[in-house]
């Protein structure tokens, strides 16, 4: 009897072929692991080279309609079409579709491929395993120049860059100062900066930006030659807004009360409070209001007879990211394409 259990104690204690069924077993998820290791990779490569040949498309489209509007529309596929294959580095079959809204000065171009993939095949259980449709798109726009969604207020460069390192820390508040004394404005040192400031010349308080970037202003006491209205900056408060920064200025009279200004970019800052005088009247008061504590005490508020922004600086905005374009222009002046990223992008 106990010669007859040995050989069934030595079978099953034989672990030889264990590892055939683990691999067995194991098979499946290899192959998943493999798919997301080559497949899916391969396929984001191909959906960034897909993006490249997008964004090539609409801004050549566009640019084609910001020379004619009416005979880019018809072309406007074959046009995408060529492109998206020129800058495909990877050769798949896909098309472009192209849609232009010449009332509105946009173009979006959507791509599509499909992109084989092998591993992946044998556990993708859709329609079509032997491939996966990838697809973005690009949107673009063009026009003539325009205003900006900006403040009539360009402030020096070094203004802004004494606040920030005053503030020392991000979310501390700081003055973008207007005045910093009871006799007059705190000039930087650099001739170019002469008062630190101004109030850009305007009739409705929307400044049209020109082409050359040189704008008309003021660096008076008071917002007279702006157009705005007494509470322009009470409905501001706790927004965040783009106030031109100028880097060099001419043309000052010899009372310092006007000139021309060049914007270099712009900054975006958060409005926790202000003290200005508003319109043109001589002898007028400044208004002076704040979101709340802690920026209506020390060391935050404004005392004596400064005058200017109190907030924070959140990010420096390029001239060509804060312009607006309109369909407003005359023959010769310049025209600009760009492509438009969506705000949740």
């Amino acid at each position: 009897m106990r010669g007859m259990t040995s050989p069934l104690r030595r079978l099953v204690r034989d672990e030889r072929g264990a590892n055939a069924v683990l691999l067995a077993l194991l098979f499946v998820p290899i192959l998943g692991f493999g798919a997301i290791a080559l497949d899916v990779s391969a396929q984001h490569a191909e959906l960034g080279q897909l993006q490249h040949g997008a964004d090539a498309a609409v801004l050549a489209v566009a640019s084609a309609c910001a020379e004619d509007s009416v005979a880019c529309v018809g072309p406007a596929d074959a046009a995408a079409d060529a492109l998206l294959e020129g800058n495909g580095a990877i050769p798949v079959e896909g098309e472009a579709t192209t849609v232009v809204d010449v009332a509105n000065r946009t173009v979006t171009v959507t791509a599509e491929a499909e992109f084989p993939h092998f591993l992946a095949s044998l556990i993708d259980g859709d329609g079509d395993p032997d491939h996966t449709t990838v697809s973005t798109e690009a949107t673009a726009e063009w026009g003539f120049i325009g205003g900006g969604d900006f403040l009539p207020l360009a402030i020096a460069e070094c203004e802004l860059e004494h606040g920030v390192a005053a503030a020392g820390t991000t979310g501390t508040p700081f003055k973008l100062f207007i005045k910093d004394t009871a006799t007059g404005p705190s000039p930087c040192d650099d001739a170019d900066y002469t008062g630190g400031f101004s109030w850009l010349t305007d009739d409705d308080c929307n400044v049209t930006l020109t082409p050359d970037l040189v704008m008309a202003g003021n660096n008076g006491n008071n917002t007279g030659g702006t157009g705005c209205g007494t509470t322009f900056l009470r409905d501001l408060l706790g927004q965040t807004v783009l106030v031109a920064l100028y880097d060099h200025e001419t043309g000052l009279s010899g009372g310092g009360s006007s000139g021309e200004y060049t914007i270099s970019k712009f900054a975006a800052f958060r409005i926790t409070g202000y003290s200005v005088v508003f319109g043109g009247g001589s002898g007028a008061g400044a208004t002076t209001e704040y979101i709340g504590a802690p920026y209506n005490a020390s060391p935050y508020k404004f005392t004596g007879g400064q005058r200017g922004l109190q907030g924070f600086f959140v990010e420096y905005v390029s001239v060509a990211d804060a312009l607006l374009l309109t369909s407003e222009g005359s023959a010769g002046d310049p025209l600009v394409v760009r492509i438009t990223i969506p705000p949740d992008e």
